[in-house]
C-alpha cells in the first residue's frame, strides 16, 4: 500500500505542469483594461469610462478582424477608437466590427483591438457587456475572428473571464457575478444560533 501512495505523491508532484491552466488561445473579451484580462469595472451614472475589446494569444499577423459588442440599452456609446488607428470599419451599426487593418500587425499577446468609451445613463449592478459575432458572419455560427496576414480565417473563442462572469464578458458594478469573500465562523456561533 505505501508504494502505491509513493507513487500517488511523485505523480502529484510531476503533474502541476500537465494539468496547468494555459492562457487563452486565439481567444476574445471585453476588459476593464488594455493589457490583461479584467471582467469587472466600478461605474457611476453620468460618468464616462473606457472598456477594451482584447484579443488573446493572436499568434500571427493580423490583417482584419470582426466581432460584434453587445452594449447595454441603458448606456450610450460615446465613441469606438480601432487598433491600429488607421483601420477602417465596415460594421453597418453601432457596435459591429469588420475591420479591414489596412496591413499586417502582431496581435500578440495580448492585443485592444477596439476602445470603447461608454455612458452609463441610470444606476446599475450586473450590467454585462458581452462580445459575440456578427451577422451575417465569415466564421462559422456567427462567431468573432480575425484573418491572419496569410489569407486564414481563425476563430475566436470566448474568453473565459471571472468567477461567475459569461465568457466573453465584462460586468459593470458587478454584484451576483463577483467573487465573494468568505466568511468567518466559528462553532461558537453555530451553537449560539440554536439556544
Amino acid at each position: 500500500m505505501r508504494p502505491l501512495v509513493a507513487m500517488a505523491l511523485v505523480l502529484l508532484l510531476l503533474a502541476p505542469a500537465t494539468y496547468a491552466q494555459t492562457p487563452d488561445h486565439h481567444a476574445v473579451m471585453i476588459s476593464a483594461s488594455p493589457d490583461e484580462a479584467d471582467p469587472y469595472i466600478s461605474a457611476s451614472p453620468s460618468s464616462a469610462f473606457a472598456v477594451y475589446v482584447v484579443g488573446l494569444g493572436l499568434d500571427q499577423l493580423v490583417k482584419g478582424y470582426e466581432l460584434r459588442v453587445a452594449v447595454p440599452s441603458d448606456h450610450f456609446l460615446l465613441s469606438a477608437d480601432l487598433n491600429p488607428t488607421n483601420a477602417l470599419n465596415f460594421g453597418d451599426d453601432d457596435g459591429e466590427f469588420i475591420v479591414g487593418t489596412g496591413g499586417c500587425f502582431d496581435g500578440d499577446p495580448t492585443y485592444p483591438m477596439v476602445t470603447l468609451t461608454v455612458l452609463p445613463l441610470v444606476p446599475a449592478t450586473d450590467v454585462l457587456f458581452c462580445v459575440t459575432g456578427t451577422d451575417p458572419s465569415s466564421f462559422p455560427g456567427g462567431s468573432p475572428g480575425y484573418l491572419q496576414c496569410d489569407g486564414t480565417l481563425v476563430e475566436l473563442e470566448l474568453a473565459e473571464t471571472g468567477y461567475r462572469v459569461p465568457a466573453g464578458c465584462l460586468v459593470e458594478n458587478c454584484l451576483q457575478y463577483c467573487p465573494h469573500a468568505v466568511e468567518e465562523s466559528s462553532m461558537g456561533g453555530v451553537k449560539s444560533s440554536y439556544r
